[in-house]
């Protein structure tokens, strides 16, 4: 059988490598290793898939196991376990300890020899070449002076020891008289790296996905680690699994351990089910990793590796979604375990979200995911299992410390460990961090002070501010007194991360200070495509609290941020970043400029919603306008024809619908044959009430997308087709355009054009009564527009959404809907959206009889339509305004706003919308008692009613005759 997804043998390609020493001479060079040696390989080993561990003994055995006579033994069993061993020596030869404590080793100690030189036989000269690689470095008597550690114990011995030493360099490196302590952290790091790797050589991957796969098995390995007890939560684990269900969505407070228990979940049951294909994916595991695509990809390779079953894996990202479902359907007579760690750290994509994910999955598929936040509340609306995950009981805390400690050949004796668990360290992050904390700190009589001193700490923030202040004192020198500060804050303050040559250059440190931090700082740090972020939001949250509550420090940094980013040849990364920093200074102007350019087009693109955020921003702050910035790019003939369908595309979907068309009229001039600027010209046109204009269009692109074979874009301009028919009120046509359109877009993976669909198909359906089928359809467009990160759409639905409810009664849950939607709409920036929004507001406020409020929206509504010049929201902020006059009994500002109705249906050239405007003044001046007025409108509806076959309102304008002048 081909190997599991999931690597089994964790035993191989570990580094252990313990440190000799005498104890009360060697502070000094045990804290370098421990701050500068361990970290850098265990950074470089983390890269070639080694799990590095560094064993430093001056502490670690308890006093009742030193009082028992354990300590020898103890340390040489640890030296035993290693397999990489460093010897130094200075001006000391050490203990030598009493025959008491050495019984069960006569023959090593038959010679009265210290501890230190019984390590160094027992653990290089006695062994066969090969089983322990070797380091030795002998410390030069000037620098032991300068420690005040120049007097030796028994000069004798430790002469001999160190001829011995020198006569077998030949089989081991070593540096003779090293005279600094930077000095042998070279030569350490260079030595040891090098024998780290001769040992175990590159791991020889096929593709990227081999790499991934050998990545997520040693992160796997690693995080499991890290897990204790929880029996009961394996043992639901293992029942879905096992028995079947619904997926099941894992969820905890930041910190108690959901990852560590699901890398130990996952090894456990592999071993048991090798049979089973187990495909384990953990977010957080390499850069790669938050890429949905990416992994589905894995998936399938994977799978098809173990059931020697040939997918053909589509090249197209849409088409992955309907892939999936039938490929896994497919492969029946295996069981699939799929386990998605971290589901929320998948890098976000604005067309997809999670909705790659299928629904529903095939009755041989297991699923299990963790998440948090907005992700864990979608996957609660799909109906997911929940197993929470709860902090540490008092004994799953010492199993924990006891276990970890045990991997560094260390152990807290029982006072130390009853004085954990009374404090706040059922939290495994909390524990987690406060061990390793406690494993840097060298002087074993000080060791419960220290202890104390760390849970002096209420929170896991607090207890980061503790780390951060120890990294300050030790990685600090005169050239970069506040490289911490500098470091942590350039992280923290950029968009999305920072690349380690970007954040060397901002913090202005030399290599020789700043890869130092660097490696310190990786079990707080993630890298996601190139770019540095902190690991998670306590550490995070210690950062700002630590440096950026003083803002004259934030903003320092943000001015070295830009001031690195301005000159950076990336102009998309330079833009992307240093609009960033003017958002958040409130650097309104300059980010106006910035934006304003050609190039930050492409931002638009790349980050949408956040575009939007930035210009809905300067607009309330500053009398600056979209519209104005781009007026000259919208008709210059040098631009590009990207360029102007990019901006079109924007000023589209803010709602300046006259400025856009400008753009993309300019666009074909350039390309005739541009699919992209037709479509979008369709689109603008049609909301300014050209539905003549955006028909010419829309089959101009049709035509184009056919010749060309283009399916994604025919099966958008069906759904725009759909839009005119329904604007020409022939809602048959439009219905069966929207449903083809939907099943078109779903067979490619067209989302959005599936959840545009799904709203036109609800929108109908509610006009002809079907109320049960269009909540249908607008409650699955929402899930649907949630789980992809469709903002626009997600606000659209619950708008219709909010409409059905009212019309049901239910005001209360309407007006909740609606505030949700206009949240929406302030993020986003969008006018057009804003205006619609004021207008259903409108009539739930009249509904509730709050007639005031309902004027004051219904004139927001028309003062934004006519800013954005949306030819359709002006129609119906008049439209509505003229039955609120009606209704509270206004007759004279009823008159007034039909007018203007009428007046700017004439002005589009609406024949219908003029029909009906005459039809409502008709009926105003009927109930005013103005037959005469009256009769002149009700004469012009009824003539363009039967003129253009407008059945609704031919008879509409019959009703208003026979009840106001039957007689005549």
């Amino acid at each position: 059988m081909i190997a599991n997804a999931v690597t089994n043998d964790d035993t191989l390609r570990k580094a252990r490598v313990f440190v000799s020493s005498t104890f009360r001479d060697m502070h000094n060079e045990r804290d370098a290793i421990n701050s500068i040696v361990f970290p850098f390989l265990r950074a470089q080993c983390a890269i070639r898939y080694i799990d590095f561990t560094g064993i430093d003994f001056r502490w670690g055995i308890t006093e009742e196991q030193s009082r028992e006579g354990q300590t020898v033994g103890i340390c040489l069993s640890e030296v035993k376990r290693c397999n990489f061993f460093i010897g130094i020596l200075g001006e000391r030869y050490g203990w030598v300890p009493d025959p008491e404590y050495t019984k069960e080793y006569p023959k090593l100690f038959e010679s009265e020899i210290s501890v230190t030189e019984a390590e160094m036989e027992y653990g290089v000269f006695s062994r066969a070449p090969g089983e322990s690689e070797a380091i030795f470095c002998l410390r030069d008597k000037s620098l032991s002076d300068a420690f005040g550690f120049a007097e030796c114990d028994d000069s004798v011995k430790l002469k001999a020891l160190k001829n011995r030493i020198r006569a077998g360099k030949s089989a081991y490196p070593l540096i003779d008289s090293y005279s600094s302590i930077e000095e042998l952290c070279d030569f350490l790091k260079t030595h040891l790296l090098d024998a780290i790797l001769a040992k175990f050589p590159p791991v020889r991957a096929l593709n990227k996905y081999e790499t991934e796969k050998q990545a997520q098995s040693f992160f796997i390995n690693r995080l499991k680690a890290d897990y204790c007890g929880r029996i009961k939560q394996l043992e639901k684990l293992n029942a879905l699994a096992e028995k079947g269900g619904k997926p099941l969505l894992v969820t905890s407070k930041a910190g108690c351990g959901k990852s560590a228990l699901l890398a130990q979940w996952v090894k456990q049951y592999q071993e048991r089910h090798k049979d089973d294909f187990v495909f384990a994916h953990f977010t957080d595991a390499t850069s790669e990793s938050g890429d949905w695509e990416f992994l589905i990809r894995r998936l399938f390779m994977e799978l098809s590796e173990f059931t020697a079953t040939d997918f053909d894996i589509p090249l197209e990202k849409g088409e992955l979604l309907s892939f999936t479902q039938k490929a896994l359907s497919s492969v029946s007579d295996k069981k699939i375990v799929i386990v998605i760690d971290g589901l929320d750290g998948l890098s976000t994509d604005p067309m997809y979200g999670i909705a790659w994910l299928p629904q529903r999955l095939p009755a041989h598929v297991r699923l299990i995911v963790s998440a948090k936040g907005k992700t864990a509340k979608m996957l609660d609306d799909r109906d997911y299992g929940r197993l929470t995950i709860l902090p540490l009981s008092a004994k799953e805390q010492i199993l924990m410390a006891d276990t970890y400690l045990d991997g560094l050949g260390k152990k807290l004796g029982e006072a130390e460990k009853s004085n954990i668990t009374k404090r706040l360290c059922a939290t495994p992050l909390f524990l987690k961090t406060l061990l390793s904390e406690l494993c840097l700190f060298g002087d074993y009589d000080k060791l419960n002070v220290r202890i104390n001193y760390y849970l002096k700490a209420n929170s896991v923030t607090d207890l980061f501010r503790f780390v951060i202040e120890r990294l300050e004192g030790e990685y600090a020198d005169e050239s970069c007194p506040n490289l911490v500060r500098d470091f942590l804050t350039t992280v923290i303050c950029t968009r999305k991360g920072i690349s380690e040559d970007e954040l060397m250059a901002i913090t202005d440190a030399p290599a020789i200070s700043f890869f130092p931090l660097l490696y310190a700082l990786k079990a707080y740090l993630i890298t996601r495509e190139g770019l540095i972020q902190l690991a998670s939001k306590p550490f995070a949250q210690a950062v700002q609290r630590r440096y950026l509550t003083d803002k004259k420090i934030a903003e320092g940094i943000r001015k070295k941020i830009v001031k690195y980013f301005e000159n950076s040849p990336d102009r998309l990364r330079s833009i992307d970043e240093t609009t960033w920093q003017y958002y958040k200074m409130n650097q309104w102007t300059l980010l106006y400029k910035t934006l304003s350019s050609t190039d930050a087009l492409l931002l638009s693109k790349q980050s949408g919603v956040l575009f939007k955020k930035y210009w809905a921003s300067i607009e309330a702050k500053r009398a600056l306008r979209r519209n104005i910035a781009y007026k000259a790019l919208c008709e210059s003939p040098d631009c590009e024809t990207q360029t102007l369908i990019l901006l079109a595309e924007f000023l589209l979907e803010t709602g300046y619908y006259a400025d856009a068309i400008k753009a993309l009229e300019n666009a074909l001039k350039r390309d005739k044959d541009s699919q992209e600027a037709y479509g979008l010209l369709g689109r603008a046109r049609n909301a300014m009430g050209d539905v003549a204009g955006a028909a010419d269009a829309y089959y101009m692109k049709l035509e184009i997308c056919t010749q060309t074979r283009n399916r994604l874009e025919s099966a958008r301009t069906l759904g725009n087709l759909g839009t005119l028919e329904y604007e020409r009120h022939n809602k048959k046509a439009a219905l069966d355009n929207f449903e083809k359109a939907k099943e078109e877009c779903a067979s490619l993976g067209f989302l959005h054009g599936k959840q545009a669909a799904l709203g036109n198909i609800g929108k109908i359906y509610f006009e002809i009564g079907k109320a049960k089928e269009a909540k249908q359809n607008w409650s699955e467009q929402l899930i649907l527009c949630r789980e992809s990160g469709n903002l626009s759409g997600e606000s659209s639905a619950l708008g219709n959404l909010g409409v059905l409810y009212l019309y049901e009664g239910n005001a209360d849950f309407a007006d909740k809907l609606f505030s949700l939607q206009e949240a929406i709409t302030k993020r986003t920036g969008n006018l057009k959206e804003l205006e619609e929004v004021c207008g259903l507001r409108a009539v739930l406020e009249t509904e509730r009889g709050s007639y005031e409020k309902a004027e004051d929206l219904l004139f927001r509504q028309l003062h934004i339509s006519r800013e954005i010049v949306d030819y359709k929201g002006e129609c119906a902020a008049l439209e509505n305004l003229l039955r609120l006059y009606k209704l509270i009994e206004r007759p004279e500002d009823a008159i007034s706003m039909g007018n203007d109705l009428a007046d700017l249906h004439e002005k589009h050239n609406d024949e219908h919308g003029k029909a009906k405007a005459w039809l409502y003044l008709a009926q105003l001046y009927c109930e005013a008692g103005l037959e005469e007025e009256a009769s002149g409108f009700l004469i012009s509806a009824i003539k363009s009613a039967a003129n253009n076959d407008y059945d609704d309102l031919y008879d509409m304008s019959l009703e208003i005759e026979n009840k106001y002048f039957s007689e005549a």
